[in-house]
Protein backbone atom coordinates (compact mmCIF):
# COMPACT_ATOMS: atom_id res chain seq x y z
CA UNK A 1 0.00 0.00 0.00
CA UNK A 2 1.62 3.34 -0.99
CA UNK A 3 0.54 6.19 1.36
CA UNK A 4 0.81 10.61 0.07
CA UNK A 5 2.42 13.25 2.01
CA UNK A 6 0.30 16.34 1.71
CA UNK A 7 1.43 19.80 1.16
CA UNK A 8 -0.78 23.12 1.75
CA UNK A 9 -0.72 23.69 -1.78
CA UNK A 10 -2.69 21.04 -2.66
CA UNK A 11 -4.91 21.82 -0.17
CA UNK A 12 -5.48 24.79 -0.65
CA UNK A 13 -6.21 24.79 -3.68
CA UNK A 14 -8.85 22.05 -2.83
CA UNK A 15 -11.02 24.11 -0.81
CA UNK A 16 -10.95 27.30 -2.64
CA UNK A 17 -12.94 27.57 -5.46
CA UNK A 18 -11.15 30.84 -7.13
CA UNK A 19 -7.89 28.90 -7.08
CA UNK A 20 -6.85 28.26 -10.67
CA UNK A 21 -5.32 24.87 -9.64
CA UNK A 22 -9.12 23.64 -7.95
CA UNK A 23 -10.51 21.22 -10.37
CA UNK A 24 -7.12 19.62 -10.52
CA UNK A 25 -6.93 19.46 -7.00
CA UNK A 26 -10.47 17.71 -6.79
CA UNK A 27 -9.95 15.21 -9.20
CA UNK A 28 -6.68 14.29 -7.36
CA UNK A 29 -8.21 14.04 -3.99
CA UNK A 30 -11.33 12.08 -5.74
CA UNK A 31 -9.03 9.59 -6.68
CA UNK A 32 -6.57 9.61 -3.63
CA UNK A 33 -6.40 6.28 -1.58
CA UNK A 34 -7.34 6.56 2.40
CA UNK A 35 -4.95 7.82 4.82
CA UNK A 36 -2.88 10.17 3.44
CA UNK A 37 -0.29 11.72 6.24
CA UNK A 38 -0.62 15.70 6.95
CA UNK A 39 1.38 16.99 9.81
CA UNK A 40 -0.12 19.61 12.19
CA UNK A 41 1.95 22.56 10.14
CA UNK A 42 0.40 21.92 7.27
CA UNK A 43 -3.27 21.94 8.40
CA UNK A 44 -1.96 25.33 9.85
CA UNK A 45 -0.41 26.83 6.84
CA UNK A 46 -3.60 25.51 4.67
CA UNK A 47 -6.25 27.05 6.75
CA UNK A 48 -4.30 30.37 7.30
CA UNK A 49 -4.36 30.26 3.34
CA UNK A 50 -7.52 29.33 2.94
CA UNK A 51 -9.25 32.16 5.77
CA UNK A 52 -6.90 34.93 4.22
CA UNK A 53 -8.29 33.89 0.62
CA UNK A 54 -12.21 34.35 2.14
CA UNK A 55 -11.15 37.24 3.26
CA UNK A 56 -9.97 39.13 0.93
CA UNK A 57 -13.18 38.07 -1.73
CA UNK A 58 -14.98 41.41 -2.61
CA UNK A 59 -18.84 41.80 -1.09
CA UNK A 60 -21.23 40.35 -2.99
Amino acid sequence: MSQAIMDSGPLVAWFSIRDSHHEWATRIFENLPAGALVCEAVLAEGCHLVAKDVCQRPPS
